[in-house]
């Protein structure tokens, strides 16, 4: 896995904005009591951001199918690529935090070349 550096975190929120809107994208959270829930599943990926209000960092997850699928990531910790292959295809992304962890894997996959100028950490 590879890890997104904290002060890149806004970039890589608007380069996937930029590369995957409209992409499938499914929705599955792991609550930290380890309830497990799926969100959504082959959502139509709208838009992710990074944003702060006077108490968190949260980053905010828009995807619809019939209906909006609103989902906030409280206090993020760590965002982390899965990878498929040697060609740097990451096939999901984790995004650890304070309310539990969530899974993000989008169709089409992200590729390495979407990420290039970003710090990555192995």
């Amino acid at each position: 896995m590879q890890e997104v550096d904290t002060k890149d975190w806004q970039s890589f929120c608007q380069r996937i904005n930029e590369q995957r809107e409209g992409a499938a994208v499914t929705i599955n959270v792991i609550e930290r009591d380890g309830i497990q829930t799926e969100k959504g599943r082959d959502l139509t990926f709208e838009s992710m951001s990074f944003d702060h209000d006077p108490c968190n960092d949260i980053i905010k997850v828009h995807a619809r199918n019939a209906n909006e699928v609103k989902h906030e990531i409280i206090e993020p910790i760590h965002i982390r690529l899965r990878e498929v292959d040697e060609h740097g295809t990451f096939n999901s992304v984790a995004i650890e935090a304070e309310n539990g962890t969530t899974f993000l894997t989008f169709h089409p996959a992200i590729h390495a070349q979407m990420l290039a100028g970003l710090k990555l950490l192995s």
